[in-house]
């Protein structure tokens, strides 16, 4: 939306699952591409892609798949149009290594890699071919939209969590569920967890991990009582105003919306210590909470310090976190990067051409 008030911008949409552009502006036209009923690269799909490619001047691709299809078409119809891939994933041990090794094979004829953390941009620069052509630029946000909230923190006996995003293998839910469980039994009393997200039903261990916290949640009753599943949830502002708190305990993720928009929003943060999570919310904690997403015990300790919160800290600590996330995650700062990025590549694309 930014970047259309500078420059003439289309939207090509491929594989939607979802209503995910429904607040595009007016002046932004839209193309779909469905999918194949067939899983992997088909050439019909790399046509279809590259017919409306060759229109642009300056592409990004958003997400793996439509990385990997404008890389590909790239490299078969050897277009020299500027491709900017947007990387918001991060390295880990589930990933498709094929898909992986595609990827990170076909950055090299990218003009610019963008990742969205430190850390996987760190990871792309080992690639000799990529160091130079690799940079991050956090998420943005409407801060101006997205206005802070003073809550109060005194009840700790009845507070409600929340949890935003998709529930998948990655979001650690059983986990999460049994930390739940350990703070009952050392507590003897919960706080309410509300899950807003979708079932994702992508891969094995996505269906695995549902199937088994809904088995958790029947065998254990008194975690059952005090968790919800929303599904999605269009109004997610309004999610965050009435929380105590997100709670994010993910085994790998990039950076997050969520929390950008609860650092703004005045929700205090309990996050896996993953990624750039640190550097975000501080190594003191004085941004927000950090957890082991792999140790039960210290997700159980992390949802101990959110609850019992008291009001002068929690306040200290969500203002703390509002003014970073204001100098960090603006959508004018986000604008500005990419604005100065194509600006960059269009120069160095001129010289390429004209002063061979």
């Amino acid at each position: 939306n930014g970047l259309s008030k500078i420059y003439e911008t289309k939207i090509l949409i491929y594989n939607s699952t979802g209503n995910f552009f429904y607040s595009y502006n007016d002046n932004i036209k839209a193309t779909i591409i469905s999918k194949t009923p067939h899983n992997g690269i088909k050439f019909s799909t790399l046509i279809k892609v590259w017919k409306e490619l060759k229109k642009a001047d300056i592409i990004i691709s958003f997400m793996p798949s439509s990385s990997i299809y404008c890389l590909i078409s790239k490299a078969i119809f050897n277009w020299d149009n500027i491709l900017i891939c947007k990387e918001v994933s991060i390295n880990n041990k589930l990933e498709n290594n094929l898909k992986k090794f595609i990827k990170n094979y076909f950055y090299t004829l990218a003009n610019h890699i963008v990742c969205n953390t430190y850390k996987q941009a760190n990871y792309l620069r080992k690639f000799k071919l990529l160091s130079s052509k690799t940079s991050t630029i956090f998420n943005g946000c409407d801060s101006k939209k997205i206005t802070f909230k003073k809550k109060s923190f005194n009840d700790s006996h009845n507070k409600i969590f929340i949890v935003v995003g998709r529930i998948s293998y990655p979001k650690n839910g059983l986990r999460l569920l049994e930390a739940l469980k350990l703070f009952y039994e050392r507590n003897k009393f919960l706080p309410k967890i509300k899950w807003a997200g979708r079932i994702d039903n992508t891969t094995f261990e996505d269906n695995d991990i549902y199937k088994r916290m809904v088995s958790f949640l029947e065998n254990i009753p008194i975690v059952k009582n005090s968790f919800e599943f929303l599904g999605e949830v269009k109004d997610i502002y309004n999610l965050y105003e009435k929380a105590d708190g997100l709670i994010l305990p993910s085994i790998y993720e990039g950076l997050p919306y969520v929390i950008c928009e609860s650092m703004l929003k005045g929700c205090p943060v309990l996050a896996s210590n993953i990624a750039d999570n640190e550097l975000i919310l501080g190594s003191n904690e004085e941004r927000g909470i950090l957890c082991d997403p792999l140790s039960i015990k210290s997700i159980c300790k992390g949802i101990e310090k959110i609850v019992f919160l008291r009001d002068q800290e929690a306040l200290q600590m969500t203002l703390n976190a509002r003014k970073y996330a204001e100098k960090n995650f603006s959508n004018a700062q986000m604008i500005d990067k990419y604005q100065t990025l194509i600006n960059q590549l269009i120069k160095k694309n001129y010289e390429k051409k004209f002063f061979k």
